[in-house]
């Protein structure tokens, strides 16, 4: 049983927490990218995700590790980058997604891998991570760290209503930790490579097997994804 009762308890404890060392993009203002309503802009846009997933009856949830600085920090979205927001407004049927930064757009390597498996597969995924936030170190906000076991145990409530409340019938997990926390709450999951420190190729090669994908298994060793 999940700890929240509801998505307006969920969302409240999501975008309130505070962890030293820890960046919340609902909450905190960086200042070197944002502005000043880039916290409700990504709170506007992980709600409309949610509920657009909701609403599309998602079979399929992908589960990353935490949010990147170049990535999730931005844009208040797992695994999306700000250049891979119209891909997910086309997926979701959703248009309302925006960018929360000024200035240029950072790509991030990770967001650019799946959302080039997103789009072949072209259907409705949602995308969590197992730590909702960006942790980075004491001494730099621009730098990305893994969450320390404590991290995980205090954000656990919210991977769990997210698997609890979408109810998929497939988990992919991005990575090791990844699989650890959603095996951690009682889900079973599919284990993927990650995508980054040469793993591309493995990733690419694994989803094109779970979605039957088999043109796109061929490409996992031509594409120079970097």
């Amino acid at each position: 049983m999940s700890e929240f009762r509801d998505d307006s308890e969920f969302f409240n404890s999501l975008f309130e927490l505070e962890l030293d060392n820890v960046f919340n993009p609902y909450k905190h203002i960086c200042g070197f990218h944002d502005v000043e309503n880039s916290p409700y802009v990504r709170r506007q846009n992980i709600q409309l995700f949610f509920e657009s997933a909701r609403s599309a009856k998602v079979s399929t949830l992908w589960i990353g590790r935490d949010l990147g600085y170049r990535g999730g920090r931005r844009t208040g979205l797992p695994l999306t980058d700000e250049g891979n927001l119209n891909r997910l407004a086309r997926v979701m049927n959703e248009s309302r997604f925006r960018q929360a930064t000024r200035g240029a757009i950072w790509p991030e390597r990770t967001a650019r891998v799946v959302w080039d498996m997103l789009a072949e597969i072209n259907q409705p995924v949602f995308l969590w991570n197992v730590f909702p936030y960006h942790p980075h170190g004491p001494n730099s906000e621009m730098e990305n760290r893994s969450h320390t076991s404590r991290e995980r145990f205090i954000t656990a409530g919210f991977l769990k209503y997210v698997l609890d409340t979408l109810k998929p019938d497939t988990i992919v997990s991005i990575g090791r930790d990844a699989h650890t926390a959603v095996n951690s709450i009682g889900y079973n999951c599919i284990p993927v490579r990650h995508p980054s420190y040469g793993g591309q190729t493995d990733f690419i090669g694994a989803i094109a097997k779970i979605y039957n994908l088999r043109l796109l298994a061929k490409k996992a060793t031509q594409l120079d994804l970097f």
